[in-house]
């Protein structure tokens, strides 16, 4: 025999994509409804690596990530996807053959499905509640997103306790040693009938054959147990059906008889008592005009108010770059075309904020700068300095950083990433179309601007996004 050893590897379940033909529209729907929660920065992605790895030729898509509730900031995402050029498929179907829809359990499944059908969305079944033996008692109804991707709403009440299972069911039954070695039976993953004398427990002890052996009385005992267990599910699943049909026959003729509990039961009345209240009947409609009653109106059901989706709103990623120094106390603009900058302006720019202004995606509460300057130790305080347009000029007067503590922190900084690499790594720069040579690259030349604003005599140093 070969025997082949597996080692446990890291595995986590991470996200779940959606592809959009309105990626903010529906995950608006989704923020809506089920409280999710956006998380910057938004996906704009394209390049030979991209059509690579997905398969798609010229691949080029923009989206997000959305937190999904009850798992905290380590759960798992709803990724919504809209890509450049898609093609048709034909609408979800609850048992079409492949994925098949997302599940929320909610508090209160009417009230959600209420906001479902107010933001475009669509009920595909109608509420149900059953009692489930073992798991508890069950509220469910599948409905669709404005696009038509298909969601349950479920609820679980109390757990209904199962009953006892007999002894006999066990997973497995441990014989005596048999040339000293252990031999342990169990029973097989799957159910099968299989046919056994009718006579079995009438059968003399003359007229049964002694098996050759303890495997062959084994077998021999554990096809009379998955018969017995066959015939014991069978019996239950009678009963249980039995139950069921009895209950509906019962809810059926209460609703042909009309039942009322709150009517007050009525003793009848005799021969005489009738034929003496048709008389006095018959002789007042003579003088006294017959009202018919009034028939019972019924309440409409209101109409389903229908409301617009709210888009989600992303903040303005900047297109160029204004480099500002002090110079005895004079602010100048660093002239950028004539420094020898690896990257553009407009490109130094994006970097520069995104890293500085966008949360981790596996930690809401830190930017990219702050989660990797924490892992460095780093001096941030001269890295996170920026004019911003929204500030009063007493708040940007506070955004000025000394030239050289910037300078010392951009080299300490760029030291710790290129030793430290896997640490870089690990940032998942990628969610935001980065990688860790770009990460170097933009702080190398931000380092330049800090020693070209030096080399001029400034003394202080200040970013701006434009």
């Amino acid at each position: 025999f070969i025997i082949y050893h597996t080692f446990p590897q890291y595995m986590k379940y991470v996200h779940t994509n959606i592809i959009s033909k309105d990626w903010k529209a529906l995950a608006g729907f989704y923020i809506q409804v089920f409280q999710c929660k956006l998380l910057l920065p938004q996906r704009n992605l394209s390049g030979d690596w991209l059509s690579e790895g997905t398969g798609v030729k010229e691949a080029k898509l923009k989206g997000a990530h959305l937190r999904l509730p009850g798992y905290g900031t380590k759960g798992p995402t709803l990724e919504i996807f809209e890509y450049d050029k898609m093609e048709d498929q034909a609408d979800p179907l609850p048992n079409r053959k492949g994925f098949g829809h997302l599940a929320f359990e909610v508090a209160e499944v009417n009230k959600v499905l209420e906001q479902v059908l107010a933001l475009g969305g669509k009920a595909y079944g109608s509420v149900v509640t059953k009692s489930i033996e073992g798991l508890g008692t069950l509220t469910f109804v599948y409905v669709q997103d404005p696009e038509g991707n298909i969601i349950e709403l479920q609820n679980w009440g109390n757990v209904l306790a199962k009953k006892d299972t007999p002894t006999a069911l066990d997973d497995s039954e441990k014989l005596p040693k048999e040339e000293e070695l252990p031999l342990i039976v169990k029973r097989d993953s799957e159910e099968v009938l299989l046919d056994r004398p009718t006579n079995w427990s009438t059968e003399s002890d003359s007229d049964l054959e002694t098996p050759r052996s303890k495997r062959a009385l084994l077998d021999a005992l554990q096809r009379d147990l998955d018969a017995s267990k066959y015939d014991l599910d069978a019996t239950k699943e009678e009963v249980k059906y039995s139950r069921e049909d009895a209950k509906y026959q019962v809810q059926k003729t209460k609703a042909s008889l009309q039942y009322d509990p709150d009517t007050a039961l009525e003793v009848p009345k005799s021969k005489q008592e009738l034929l003496a209240e048709l008389k006095t009947e018959m002789q007042s409609s003579e003088t006294e005009e017959v009202v018919l009653p009034k028939a019972k109106q019924t309440t409409e059901t209101p109409p389903i108010v229908r409301k617009e989706v709210e888009k989600i709103e992303l903040p303005p990623i900047p297109s160029n770059l204004r480099v500002e120094f002090k110079k005895d106390k004079t602010v100048v603009v660093l002239d950028l075309d004539h420094l020898k900058l690896t990257l553009p302006s407009d490109t130094l720019a994006q970097n520069l904020w995104s890293f500085s202004n966008l949360t981790h995606p596996d930690n809401t509460a830190k930017t990219f700068l702050e989660q990797l300057g924490e892992a460095y130790r780093a001096d941030l305080v001269p890295l996170k300095k920026q004019y911003k347009a929204d500030a009063t000029d007493k708040e940007n007067e506070q955004e000025w950083a000394l030239t050289p503590r910037l300078k010392d922190s951009l080299t300490h900084f760029i030291g710790k990433c290129e030793a430290g690499r896997n640490t870089l790594e690990e940032l998942k720069l990628e969610q935001i179309n980065r990688s860790p040579k770009e990460w170097i690259e933009t702080y190398e030349n931000l380092l330049i601007l800090t020693l070209a604003v030096e080399a001029q005599g400034g003394t202080n140093i200040r970013l701006a996004y434009l």
